[in-house]
Formats: C-alpha cells, structure tokens, sequence
C-alpha cells in the first residue's frame, strides 16, 4: 500500500528547491519502507529529508531506495515467535533482524541450529544468509514442513549485535579449539576430523568429553591467554578444527556484570528445584545444549531444546521456561526428560528484558497497522 501525501507547499532555500508536505501511513506497512519518490512531491532529486516522529515511530527516508522507511522500539528477545514452514524452499524470514538464534522447535522436535556453512540434515535447521545489519534474518531447514517457533535475540539489543562473532574458524591444538577470547554463547558450531559433528554435545567445564562432545570451559585458566573460552573435543574423535559462532563477552557492561558460568541447580523429578536457577534467565550459554552437573555419575548432556511448557518425555530433551520467574514454591524453570538426574550446569546471562540497557529502534514489523499515524511533517530538500 502508498502513503499519502497532503498539504503539499514549495519553497525555495539558497540554490534547493523544498517540498513541505504531511505524510500519512497506512494499515499494511511494508518491511523496507514505503515507497516515495521525489516525483511524488514536484522534485526531481532528493539531497536531504527531514521528518518529524509521531506516537513513537521515528522515521528514515532511503534516498537511495526512494523509500520511507519507520522506526520504533523493538523487543530484545522475541520467545517462540510463530511460522509456518512451506515446501520448498523449506525457509522463513523473521519478524525482526536477529543477533543470536536462541531456539528453533515445534510441538515434537527441537531443531539443531547448524553453521550456515554446514549441509542440511534431517531435524537440522540453518541461516539462510548471514546475518545483516536491519535485514530480517531467514532460516531454512532441511525438508520439514509445518509450524515451528523462534526464540532469538533481536538487533535491538545492541549490545549482543556488537558483539556477534559469526562463522569463525579455529584449529584445534591436542584437541582442544582456544576461541582467543571469552564468549557469553556460543550458537553453533561445526566440528572437523575423523569423527566430526554439526552440534557437539557440550558437556560442563572440567568434564570429560565423550565422543562428538566437547567439554566447554567458558573461562579458561589454562588456555593461550588465561580466561580464554576452549573447547576440548575427545581425542579419539581426532578433531582438527571448528567454524563457530558466538557471542563474545565484552570486558565491562552489562554483559559482563550479568554473566554467570557452570552455575549447579538442582533437578528433582525432571524439573527444577524452587530457586533454581537464583535469577531468571536472559539466555542460556549453550545453544541447543544442556549439560548435566552430578559429580558422582556424570549424564549424556541434553540436546534437544523443546518449546517452553513441553513435558520433555523424549530422550535427550530439555526445556527452559525463560518467562518464568524463580520464586519459592516455583520448580519449572528448568526441565529434562531424565527423572532421575539430581542438578544440571547452566551458564546464562540473567536479568528481565525490560532491564537492558542501551535498546536501539528497529524497522516496524512487516504488515504493521500505521494507518492512526497520519499528519507527519516533511521536508524534502532537493531540486
């Protein structure tokens, strides 16, 4: 649908001509921006447009694109955002640029998030491109069909966008991978060798990796610069490098004052125990990844991330009720199909979103009803 333009007047500043109008949007914004020409307004060039905000929407005029493009606060997490997969080409597009994929699953399977590098294999999911600064970030996946829901880190959160390492590769040492840096998640990771593997299982600092795990130490004392993120694949496995994206943990900030690793909570019967974990959680640090935390007998870690709520009754499955709040008397926060587990390790940034410091605007939704947003000023410089 088109904007409207009225009140148009002209003016003359210096050498430019000047279009002063009001604007108004419609019922369907379209994602990209509204297209307006400099035609539209008596110009035949566009050097320079001022626009007034209104009820919360600021604006932006591509005058590369000759589109009016509108802006508002955006959500810094999105839980289990709703699509349907269609056939071929198997793929969707999100309502908002992401900066971290959290979750992909549907009522029955917990996708694995893969590198985008990576060959598409039942049950795995993958970005489509990489992702772009305000481009709405796709994924595809191998053959399925039917609904599914995202949870992801949205653009808005500057912070986590800054730091966004993407597809980076590392060779392995005696088995171990030396990220250089400290991370706070890691997305995916795609694991080269004699045995290698889409989505290791990731196993708790100071555990032993079994074949196609790898034992994450957030923190490393040991590594080339101490402090270092590594991951120690098993030796067997004969691991000789991996292409892994990631969060890198900043030095100060938020991030950083929020980031807990390798923290023990109780499991009782599946589900976790009252003030377990102490604070909620923002993002957990092990995309699609759950380790188990029992010191005498340590478990398979659980690698299937189910949709909040699920009742995990399938081996290998997990759930983190991320909207759930810790409280006395509340035990769900966390949930695994093993009953007979007694604590799982988690590593997560904590917090409520509405705390998050320094949200950024993003381009309203696609289809987003602007129509009560009318009687907005511009000015159109050109000639």
């Amino acid at each position: 649908m088109a904007l409207t333009i009225s009140n148009l007047t002209y003016d003359v500043w210096g050498r430019k001509r000047v279009a002063i109008f009001d604007m108004a949007l419609d019922s369907s914004y379209a994602y990209g921006g509204e297209a307006l020409t400099p035609g539209t307004v008596g110009l035949s060039l566009a050097e320079q447009v001022i626009v007034s905000g209104k009820n919360g929407y600021n604006f932006d005029y591509d005058i590369t694109n000759q589109k009016m493009k509108a802006f508002t606060g955006a959500p810094a997490i999105v839980y289990e955002e709703a699509h349907t997969v269609p056939a071929t080409p198997f793929a969707i597009t999100l309502d908002y640029p992401a900066a971290a994929i959290l979750n992909v699953a549907s009522a029955t399977v917990g996708y694995d998030f893969i590198e985008a590098s990576d060959t598409l294999a039942a049950g795995e999911v993958q970005l489509t491109a990489a992702m772009a600064e305000g481009v709405r970030t796709g994924l595809t996946f191998h053959s399925e069909v039917g609904a599914v829901k995202v949870t992801y880190i949205t653009q808005a959160w500057a912070e986590v966008w800054a730091n966004r390492v993407a597809a980076t590769t590392v060779v392995t040492a005696a088995h171990v991978a030396d990220l250089g840096e400290t991370v706070c998640f890691i997305e995916s990771c795609l694991a080269a060798g004699g045995t290698p593997s889409s989505k290791p299982g990731y196993i708790r600092g100071g555990d032993a990796a079994d074949t196609t795990e790898a034992e994450v130490d957030f923190s490393d004392a040991g590594a080339g610069t101490a402090g270092d993120t590594t991951l120690t694949f098993a030796a067997a496995d004969v691991i000789t490098g991996v292409t892994i994206t990631y969060i890198k943990l900043p030095a100060s900030g938020f991030l950083f004052n929020r980031f807990l690793e390798d923290q023990d909570n109780t499991m009782a019967a599946g589900a976790s125990a009252a003030l377990n974990p102490l604070h909620p959680i923002l993002f957990h640090g092990l995309g699609g990844s759950l380790p188990d935390y029992h010191a005498a007998a340590e478990q398979a870690p659980y690698t299937m991330q189910m949709l909040m709520g699920d009742a995990c009754g399938t081996a290998g499955e997990f759930v983190i009720n991320y909207q759930q709040r810790p409280a006395v008397g509340v035990t769900d926060l966390i949930g695994i199909e093993d009953g007979t587990a007694d604590a799982v390790s988690l590593t997560y940034v904590w917090g409520v979103p509405e705390e998050i410091p320094g949200m950024v605007p993003l381009e309203a939704k696609d289809g987003t009803n602007l129509a009560g947003l009318t009687g907005i000023k511009v000015i159109m410089i050109g000639r």
